[in-house]
């Protein structure tokens, strides 16, 4: 635990992740000691898990994570059979990845770390998409 001179005397924790030879800095957001003192052995408890584990220390969000896996379906788009995926497959896929977003955004979870979404939260994600009325004009009716 430290306090950096150049800033609001906040207080700081510093761990060593020894893996990928970098120092984790983390404010505890605090200028009263025992409290950053309470809050740096939670902080240090869940840091230090995560490293051990091998988890990623900063966390993404929904979109940014459907962002990251669109431009890898992008990279994978070909018209050569069993190359990669035809334009059509990633219609098919990206039409998928929409629905989810539009899901979680409906849940308002589209700012929160997808470790921190509870599965319980995403399980009506089914019912929730029977209800939306179809974008494609060519087929009407209900959704199956």
């Amino acid at each position: 635990m430290f306090k950096r001179s150049d800033r609001s005397g906040r207080w700081y924790l510093r761990i060593y992740d020894e893996k990928k030879r970098k120092a984790v800095i983390r404010s505890l957001k605090t200028t009263d000691k025992t409290s950053a003192l309470a809050q740096a052995r939670l902080l240090y408890i869940e840091v230090k898990g995560k490293i051990d584990r091998g988890e990623r220390l900063k966390s993404i969000t929904t979109p940014e994570l459907i962002n990251l896996w669109d431009k890898k379906l992008k990279e994978q788009i070909t018209d050569i059979p069993h190359q990669g995926i035809v334009p059509a497959s990633y219609k098919n896929k990206r039409y998928f990845l929409d629905n989810w977003l539009e899901y979680i955004n409906h849940l308002r979870l589209s700012r929160t770390p997808i470790d921190r979404i509870e599965p319980s939260a995403t399980r009506q994600f089914g019912a929730w998409l029977k209800l939306l009325p179809k974008k494609d004009t060519r087929h009407k009716g209900e959704r199956s």
